[in-house]
């Protein structure tokens, strides 16, 4: 005689439940497993590439405009720029200001020994306040010290302005660990509103210079990744 169950409101109302709570941490495992995979995915990897060239600079004349809100901004081309090198460190600014408006996100970049050493030295970079900051410690020091003698001159924070909407979407999508070659133009920037108020925003053009005004702003025209 085959065995009969009887099903109850109660036990109707107990498996419902059951199938709800499935449903439910199913869905929460997942949006979990989707956030990981797109916090992993925006900060990149730790990469390391040999040969990468110290950045070519050059001759340049003219410049160009634009309107940033109330402000009217005007650049002017003091070098052309290329480099080719490795992505080590993002940042992203936001904000009403005219610098976060135009340069919404800075990208730390490096080349020679640095770039090939990346992986195997820990320089700890870091981005904030328009910086880009690094910190060695005991062996990896000794080794920054051995095989990079010129660490502090093999890495660059970069202000990025796009010079169209095309521009601006490939920068979005740049990510640490990225081997990347940005052309385009070291700037120095004016900007005036109608009442009189003045900002301005130079590049540094030299590759050995450190602390406050040693970032290159770059507008840029170009972006490939290798």
């Amino acid at each position: 005689m085959p065995s009969i169950e009887l099903i109850t409101p109660e036990r109707m109302y107990e498996r419902s439940m059951q199938r709800r709570r499935f449903i439910f941490f199913t869905a929460l495992a997942l949006i979990v497993i989707l956030i990981g995979f797109k916090t992993v995915y925006s900060r990149g990897k730790d990469n390391a590439i040999a040969g990468l060239p110290v950045p070519v600079q050059g001759e340049a004349s003219g410049g160009t405009s634009m309107k940033i809100g109330k402000y009217d901004v005007t650049l002017d081309y003091i070098a052309s720029y290329d480099i080719n090198a490795l992505v080590i460190s993002t940042h992203n600014y936001s904000g009403s200001g005219l610098d976060s408006r135009l340069v919404p996100r800075d990208i730390a970049l490096a080349w020679g020994k640095v770039a090939e050493y990346n992986t195997r030295i820990d320089f700890n970079w870091s981005q904030s306040g328009r910086f880009c900051r690094f910190e060695l410690h005991g062996d990896d020091y000794r080794n920054a010290c051995q095989y990079c003698p010129n660490y502090e001159c093999e890495a660059s924070n970069n202000h990025l302005i796009a010079c169209d909407s095309s521009i601006r979407s490939k920068i979005k999508k740049i990510r640490r660990g990225d081997h990347v070659r940005i052309k385009g133009y070291l700037v120095n920037l004016r900007a005036v509103t109608s009442d009189g108020k003045t900002y301005y925003w130079n590049s540094s053009t030299s590759r050995s210079d450190t602390g406050n005004g040693a970032c290159e702003l770059i507008y840029v025209t170009s972006i490939d990744w290798k």
